[in-house]
């Protein structure tokens, strides 16, 4: 374990001193801005006799990374990469590594603003029953039981509103606190179920200081340019369909029907996990209007049709297409399995409805 340890007095800037193995000697060691897209690098150092140092200054505190490559020729790979990201201040920070971890990590103890993060992490998760989604798991992919499945789900959901209760009253109990700006952050690039409006007022009540920051000015324009909220209309972006023919996803998507528009990707585990409950969803409500359309982010077109033949998926299947305003971009997926439930206006009501959520969402719509 390496533990990077802040002193509380103020300075004139910050310094990272590094005290770490000396087998780690001639390698660098790299300090990147995490708070603004792309990542920017802001120093570098050798380490000499197992030491480093790095100096700055910010205006206000920044959310960064130290990162340390194991092996250099090889960048990509996380098992060779030492790295923590954490709020640089006006702070001295130390950072050690026992010699005999096998698997060195940093982890921050110190600076007051990393350490209001960590307290704020630590309650949040505490708000989440890990074991009630892992019975609710159980009971609808294994045992197959949808009533109890649906009791573990609304007490899954009720953990989720909690958690987003927490964060927005952290913020607004820490309007100046930089932890508040990397939440609403964190609130935008991870589309969930909050609307631009709520997204907005958020962010509004940070203070004026934090707003005009460079990573406040960053996080207004992904607020800007974020381009699905839920409450809003669904957008259109142009696809493959499973021939490889130029449509529309608007062409799919039709007045009066509740569609519910799914990213997914052939290499995807959970994504296939999930093929049989949506098949399932899909046989027995399409006969009242309900829709799909799945949408691959695969990049080998092989792969995604073969897929779509195994699973005999039915309904509708695109595939994203590289450029500027893909569907991807345009949705901002980041991850999959994604969705996006559009009501019979064309309205985005819920993103990322999945198994007995979805269920329990299209019970009440044709069940009432």
């Amino acid at each position: 374990m390496c533990a990077i340890v802040g002193c509380k007095q103020a300075h004139d800037g910050y310094t990272i001193s590094g005290d770490v193995r000396e087998s780690w000697d001639g390698k660098k060691v790299y300090l990147y801005l995490k708070d603004v897209e792309p990542s920017r690098l802001i120093d570098s150092t050798v380490i000499s006799k197992g030491k480093f140092e790095i100096k700055g200054n910010f205006e206000t505190p920044r959310f960064c990374e130290l990162r340390l490559y194991l092996n250099p020729n090889d960048k990509n790979n996380r098992n060779f990469i030492v790295s923590s990201s954490f709020f640089v201040d006006s702070t001295e920070v130390n950072v050690r590594c026992d010699k005999f971890d096998k698997r060195p990590s940093f982890s921050v103890i110190g600076s007051s603003i990393s350490d209001q993060y960590a307290e704020y992490i630590k309650e949040n998760e505490q708000l989440y029953d890990k074991e009630v989604f892992q019975k609710y798991s159980d009971a609808y992919y294994k045992e197959n039981d949808l009533d109890l499945a649906y009791k573990y789900a609304k007490e899954v959901a009720l953990f989720r509103k909690k958690k987003h209760d927490h964060r927005v009253q952290f913020i607004n109990n820490h309007p100046e606190s930089p932890v508040s700006l990397k939440i609403v952050q964190d609130m935008i690039t991870r589309a969930g179920n909050v609307s631009r409006k709520e997204t907005l007022e958020l962010f509004n009540t940070l203070s004026v200081k934090l707003r005009n920051s460079e990573a406040g000015v960053f996080t207004k324009s992904l607020l800007e340019a974020r381009k699905v909220y839920v409450g809003e209309l669904f957008r259109d972006a142009i696809v493959d369909d499973i021939a490889l023919n130029q449509c529309n996803l608007k062409d799919y998507i039709k007045d009066g029907t509740h569609t519910l528009i799914e990213f997914w990707a052939s290499w995807c585990g959970p994504c296939r996990g999930d093929i049989p409950s949506v098949k399932r969803a899909y046989e027995k409500y399409h006969p009242r209007g309900f829709n799909i359309v799945s949408v691959s982010i695969d990049k080998n077109i092989k792969s995604w049709q073969k897929a779509v033949r195994e699973e005999d998926m039915s309904w509708v299947q695109l595939r994203n297409r590289k450029g500027d305003n893909s569907i991807v971009e345009t949705y901002g997926v980041t991850y999959v399995p994604s969705t996006f439930l559009v009501d019979k206006k064309g309205i985005i009501t819920h993103v990322d409805l999945r198994g007995g959520w979805l269920d329990m969402e299209l019970n009440r719509i044709y069940n009432n």
